[in-house]
């Protein structure tokens, strides 16, 4: 496994950030974190967007912060 890229490392830190966040079952907190990781995952990989974990994450993201809001208190 010596052929990860820095963009699979940070998209395996996002899935492990999100279990735990999940399994807390606190919205507010799963919003900020994707939103925090969609804005940094943006600046920080915009030229390799469409490659492997980059990609991954951004999605991951997007669900989490529409999930995220379906679930905010009302």
């Amino acid at each position: 496994m010596n052929d990860q890229s820095l963009s699979d490392k940070i998209t395996a830190l996002a899935v492990a950030g999100f279990l735990i966040l999940t399994a807390w079952g606190n919205a507010i907190a799963m919003f900020v974190f994707a939103l925090l990781g969609l804005i940094l995952g943006l600046l920080f990989f915009r030229r390799s967007i469409g490659r492997g974990g980059v990609l991954a994450a951004i999605v991951g993201f997007t669900l989490a912060i529409v999930i995220a809001l379906v679930r905010l208190p009302k």
